[in-house]
């Protein structure tokens, strides 16, 4: 039987399709995304992603982190 689900969205470094990330600035983004998405109750993707971005951005770390991660493809995928 054939998997259920699919890779339909990424957001990732360009040139690091589905690569692991162990930076701890890396992990601060990605908190936040989860905080955004399951406490913040962002439905769209890209509303995660920007309120990822956006307490990234307050948190005082390299602003490096805000020009290398991008999502790629549709922000209006609603997550469930």
């Amino acid at each position: 039987m054939a998997p259920l689900f699919t890779h339909v969205q990424q957001l990732s470094p360009p040139g690091q399709l589905g690569g692991l990330s162990l930076n701890h600035l890396a992990r601060l983004l990605d908190e936040g995304f989860f905080r955004g998405t399951f406490q913040g109750g962002e439905k769209a993707l890209g509303m995660a992603v920007r309120s990822a971005l956006q307490a990234y951005g307050a948190s005082g770390e390299s602003s490096c982190m805000l020009d290398i991660f991008k999502l790629l493809r549709d922000p209006a995928l609603q997550v469930k």
